[in-house]
């Protein structure tokens, strides 16, 4: 978190992944000390900062769930999902305030998928993006089947991760 780098990124850019890497750091500190209710609140925080880490999601449910863990996962996700409420109520109840969501989609103008489009021609981009999202799921569902420690949890978290943003 304190690598010159990383901080001129985050902060001289205007960017958020300092918030959003702080947020997975504090759920990885909390689950080794057991305290699921906050390590799930604390993925809560990471998925409302910047929604790419999204998959770990059902990940950490197939962690808790092998682990006995259900009941304080639900107590995080119940915070979470109060805060997520409050914040929408507060910031998105005038009329036009989701817009922006719509224009982020039309972004893909950096993405792997859009410059195999380029090099491919269009008709590849929609093969290309179905076959993106079905490796994640299938990397999804064999990530959550073997997580069973903290020590899977985290490979497959990774990988998981690696393929969503590729």
């Amino acid at each position: 978190l304190f690598h010159p780098w990383f901080l001129l990124e985050s902060c001289g850019s205007g960017h958020n992944e300092a918030f959003l890497v702080l947020a997975l750091a504090f759920m990885l500190e909390r689950l080794v000390r057991d305290r699921w209710a906050a390590a799930t609140f604390a993925f809560g925080l990471a998925v409302l900062t910047k929604h790419g880490c999204a998959p770990l999601g059902p990940l950490l449910l197939a962690l808790a769930v092998r682990q006995r863990r259900v009941r304080p996962f639900l107590g995080g996700l119940a915070v979470t999902i109060l805060v997520t409420a409050l914040l929408a109520w507060h910031y998105f109840a005038s009329p036009g305030a989701l817009e922006f969501l719509a224009k982020q989609t039309e972004s893909r103008g950096t993405s792997l998928q859009h410059f195999l489009g380029l090099a491919l021609g269009p008709a590849a981009q929609q093969p290309m993006l179905l076959t993106g999202y079905a490796l994640t799921l299938v990397l999804l569902a064999v990530a959550s089947a073997r997580a069973r420690s903290m020590v899977s949890f985290a490979g497959g978290g990774i990988t998981l991760l690696i393929l969503f943003i590729v």
